[in-house]
């Protein structure tokens, strides 16, 4: 559709739209989002399952790339 590959911010926007949507559908009024986000153990993401820490920071497989010849490739 858009006539190129997505990239990594794509993947990640993806995912964080998911997370808001799948923890605001079980959603109460009394319920803070950041506790039930953070309370999860795990979430399904595109390339593959991550988490949050206690601070909120997403825990997730890296893909390290370089680039040769002007793409991008990943690292062996």
């Amino acid at each position: 559709r858009f006539k190129r590959e997505p990239g990594f911010a794509s993947v990640h926007a993806y995912d964080v739209v998911r997370v808001l949507l799948d923890t605001m559908e079980n959603k109460n009024d009394s319920d803070s989002l950041k506790e039930l986000i953070l309370s999860k153990s795990r979430y399904e993401g595109l390339q593959t399952e991550f988490s949050f820490n206690k601070f909120g920071d997403v825990q997730r497989r890296l893909f390290p790339m370089t680039v040769v010849n002007n793409q991008f490739v990943p690292v062996q």
